[in-house]
């Protein structure tokens, strides 16, 4: 994997404010307001930040380790790779829930394989305008034709199958190819190909932009637009666990301090939209918000000559975290 020589330098500040007891919480500033809630058409990096805690995917990456690897999230294991690299079999994990919705009525809802099919529909569902759809335009058996004559329809969209999605039961996935696509298992890594209930598309009409129907650690409490997002903790939430001593890690040994552990960690995510970066480095010294990146204007107040914390901050249990961005 090759890296930019550029380096994000991200500020960790620890609690120096008493704060209730029964307030777990994480506050982070955004850079500008949060486009969509929709997992097919989040592709810009600060609404990625609210999307990812609350879809879920096949795959995602192991954070710690480099260079980067894909494991399993939401299936069982890595894909069975058949007929020459066209096929793959997925097996899901069993038990997932999705948040609490009323487009499931009351009741509580497990993932199904279906779920995968309508989200690759929805990809290739031209009413949708999903940013991700050249991710799989002319790729899987059928979707194109699919696309074509589905149209506007949403009866169209339930009615017509797609060869090459198949899920011959709840928890079995399989993924037809028209010809080799090796990036597919990064591809169902992407927020795109998360799941999507049926409930879900019908009871929103595939209006999903301001909605909350995930799997993630976290759901969607509350959306003021251009103000502030609040995220709380998703009691049902599966067994996932921080990475364990076992895994191999590229920064230092502190990061295993939590390993094993359930996650999340925190019972609530407050976002904030705070656009100019004066603003945000103002609200993070006065514990209003506890992550910033830190920008170069910034630089000569936070780090001594040598590019470390300053003692002056050292002494205000802020840490500082260096890390290489693609």
């Amino acid at each position: 994997m090759r890296y930019s020589s550029i380096l994000i330098i991200i500020l960790i500040l620890s609690c120096t404010k008493e704060k209730p007891k029964d307030r777990n919480a994480l506050n982070i500033a955004l850079t500008t307001s949060v486009s969509t809630l929709d997992p097919a058409n989040s592709y810009d990096t600060v609404s990625a930040k609210v999307v990812n805690q609350i879809y879920e995917t096949l795959y995602e990456y192991h954070y710690l380790i480099r260079p980067y690897r894909i494991k399993p999230l939401l299936a069982q294991s890595l894909p069975k790779v058949e007929n020459n690299g066209l096929q793959y079999t997925i097996k899901l994990k069993k038990n997932i829930y999705y948040h609490n919705s009323p487009v499931f009525d009351g009741n509580k809802r497990k993932v199904k394989a279906q779920d995968f099919i309508n989200q690759f529909k929805r990809l290739a569902f031209i009413p949708t305008r999903s940013t991700g759809w050249w991710l799989f335009s002319g790729k899987i058996l059928g979707l194109d034709e699919f696309r074509l004559n589905a149209k506007s329809d949403m009866s169209n969209f339930f009615d017509l199958d797609v060869e090459g999605l198949q899920a011959p039961n709840d928890h079995t996935l399989i993924i037809k190819l028209k010809k080799r696509y090796p990036q597919l298992i990064n591809v169902l890594a992407m927020a795109f190909t998360t799941p999507i209930p049926e409930e879900a598309i019908k009871f929103y009409q595939n209006d999903l932009s301001s909605q909350d129907v995930g799997t993630g650690p976290y759901y969607l409490e509350h959306w003021h637009k251009n103000s502030s997002i609040k995220l709380l903790k998703f009691k049902d939430y599966h067994q996932n666990t921080y990475p364990s001593k076992g895994d191999r890690f590229a920064y230092e040994n502190k990061l295993l301090q939590d390993a094993g552990k359930q996650i999340p960690f925190v019972d609530q995510i407050n976002f904030k939209i705070i656009k100019e970066a004066q603003t945000r480095w103002l609200h993070f010294l006065n514990n209003n918000t506890d992550i910033i990146v830190l920008t170069k204007d910034h630089f000569s107040l936070a780090l001594d000559k040598s590019g470390k914390l300053s003692e002056e901050f050292k002494e205000k249990n802020i840490k500082l975290q260096i890390s290489p961005t693609l």
